[in-house]
C-alpha cells in the first residue's frame, strides 16, 4: 500500500492523532506537495495547537518556499508556547541561516544550548553558522563538539570533512566522508562530496565510483550533467596522455547519459578508428 494512503487509513482509526497528520505533512513534503502539506500540518494543530513539533514543521514548509518572515513567526509562537524546546530554537537558527540573518542564527543556537547543554544539532548548526562566516577554525570546534555529543551524527561528519576539504586538507576530508557515508549510505550529497575531493586528489577511479553511486541514487539533471562533466573532462585528460582505453570507456559512459555530444561523439571517434 502506498505510505499516504496507509497513513490515511491509520487517521480513520485515529482521526484525533495529530502525529499522524504530521507523518502525513512530511511526506507530502517529501513528494514536493507542499499545500497539501501544510494542510496536514494545520490538521494537526487543530488538533493540538501546542503541538510543537507541527509548528517546526509548518515553520520548515515556508522556509523551503523561501518564505523566512512567515517561519520565523511560526516558531516564534512556538516559543511562546514552550520556551524549553531546544528543538525550535534550533529550528529558528536554520531559518534565520537560510534568510542570511547569521547573528540572529548564532543566538538562537545559543539559545537552544542553554535549554540542552548536549543537543548536538545545536553545535552542528554554530559550525554552519561559522563556515558561513568563513570561521573555519572554530567551525571545526564546533562540528567535533557535536560529534562528541553524538558519535553517529552523520551530518557532522559530513560538515567536518567539508572544512577539511576547503582547507586543502584531502586526506582528513575523505576520512571524514567516508565515516558520513558508513553511518548514511544512501545520502547522495555525502557521496557527491566525497567524489568532488577524490578528483582533487587525482584519485580519478575513486571518484568515478563515487559519481557512479551518485547517479543511482539520485539521478537529477543536475547530478547527471555534473557526471557528464567530471567524465568528459577525465576522458580529455586520458586522450591527451594517450591512455585510449580509459577515454574510451568514460566517452562511452558520457554518452550514455546524454547521447547529444557530438564532441565526445568525435573523439571516441577518432580514437576508435586508430585503436
Amino acid at each position: 500500500m502506498d505510505y499516504v494512503e496507509h497513513l490515511k487509513e491509520r487517521l480513520k482509526e485515529n482521526p484525533n492523532d495529530c502525529s499522524i497528520y504530521l507523518s502525513l505533512s512530511i511526506e507530502y513534503l517529501r513528494r514536493n506537495m507542499e499545500s497539501s502539506a501544510i494542510k496536514a500540518c494545520l490538521k494537526a494543530l487543530k488538533i493540538n495547537p501546542k503541538y510543537i513539533p507541527a509548528h517546526n514543521h509548518l515553520a520548515h514548509i515556508y522556509s523551503r518556499g523561501g518564505n523566512y518572515k512567515k517561519a520565523i513567526k511560526i516558531l516564534k509562537r512556538a516559543l511562546r508556547l514552550d520556551a524549553n524546546s531546544a528543538s525550535t530554537y534550533n529550528a529558528l537558527a536554520h531559518i534565520y541561516e537560510s534568510a542570511n540573518m547569521l547573528d540572529e542564527a548564532s543566538q538562537a543556537c545559543q539559545s537552544a544550548i542553554r535549554v540542552d547543554p548536549d543537543y548536538a544539532e545545536a553545535y552542528n548548526n554554530l559550525g554552519n553558522i561559522c563556515a558561513a562566516k568563513k570561521l573555519n577554525g572554530e567551525a571545526i570546534s564546533y562540528y567535533k563538539k557535536a560529534l562528541s555529543l553524538k558519535p553517529d551524527f552523520a551530518k557532522a561528519y559530513n560538515n567536518l570533512g567539508s572544512q577539511y576539504d576547503s582547507k586543502g586538507d584531502y586526506g582528513r576530508a575523505v576520512e571524514m566522508f567516508k565515516k558520513a557515508i558508513e553511518i548514511e549510505p544512501d545520502v547522495a550529497l555525502f557521496h557527491n562530496n566525497l567524489a568532488v575531493t577524490y578528483y582533487k586528489r587525482r584519485e580519478f577511479e575513486e571518484s568515478i565510483t563515487e559519481l557512479e553511486k551518485l547517479l543511482e541514487l539520485e539521478p537529477t539533471p543536475y547530478i547527471k550533467k555534473m557526471a557528464i562533466l567530471t567524465y568528459n573532462n577525465l576522458a580529455y585528460e586520458y586522450y591527451s596522455s594517450g591512455e585510449y582505453e580509459k577515454a574510451i570507456k568514460l566517452c562511452k559512459r558520457s554518452l550514455e547519459i546524454e547521447d547529444a555530444q557530438p564532441n565526445i561523439q568525435n573523439m571516441l571517434n577518432v580514437m576508435e578508428r586508430n585503436e
